[in-house]
């Protein structure tokens, strides 16, 4: 099956072409190829230049949110692996990774994603119905690139409203791991 393929209108995606990684709904004259909101689409120029490839929402006023700017680039676990990992060998450089920001969504190339660390555990807030989608891989890639963390967090941001995001759910095993950490961490702190 092809890729549904988004084409600016003449003069718009100015942000883009600077640097930006969204397309807003008003900059785009049609979109080619069937699509469900959350799949990744190709973005060109009027004039048939590839802008890049990201997700597509129809509900969001950022229609399209970039994740690569080279269109043949697949978008899988290799792919996310490598932004998460770039996001945090850069933060173990620059700043104390005791507690930080680890991921800073579009910042780091990662839009609709943002992953704080506190100590041990990381609080993971997704904002995009297309990162939304792959969060529960996120989930383990972050386990497998940061071993010691216990526990994972995760806020649904007022964005999901806009976004159309469903019910969240995570895997009973998941969810069981978060509650045994949790109360774990509780009785801890109720021994101090």
């Amino acid at each position: 099956m092809g890729q549904a393929v988004v084409v600016l209108k003449k003069g718009e995606g100015r942000t883009l072409k600077a640097g930006g990684m969204w397309v807003y709904d008003n900059e785009i004259a049609s979109v080619t190829g069937s699509y469900e909101d959350g799949d990744m689409v190709i973005v060109r120029d009027f004039d048939g230049f590839s802008m890049g490839r990201g997700f597509i929402n129809r509900h969001s006023k950022i229609r399209v949110r970039l994740m690569t700017r080279h269109i043949e680039q697949e978008i899988d676990r290799e792919f996310l692996k490598g932004r998460l990992q770039t996001a945090w060998d850069y933060r173990k450089k620059v700043t104390d990774i005791s507690s930080c920001r680890l991921v800073f969504g579009e910042a780091d190339f990662l839009p609709g994603l943002v992953v704080d660390k506190f100590s041990d555990v990381l609080v993971v807030q997704v904002t995009a119905l297309g990162m939304d989608r792959m969060k529960l891989e996120i989930v383990d890639l972050l386990k497998e690139i940061l071993m010691a963390v216990s526990s994972f967090g995760f806020l649904l941001g007022a964005l999901i409203l806009m976004e159309h995001l469903m019910e969240f759910h995570l895997p009973r095993s998941l969810e069981e791991e978060i509650i045994g950490t949790m109360n774990s961490q509780k009785a801890n702190f109720m021994k101090h």
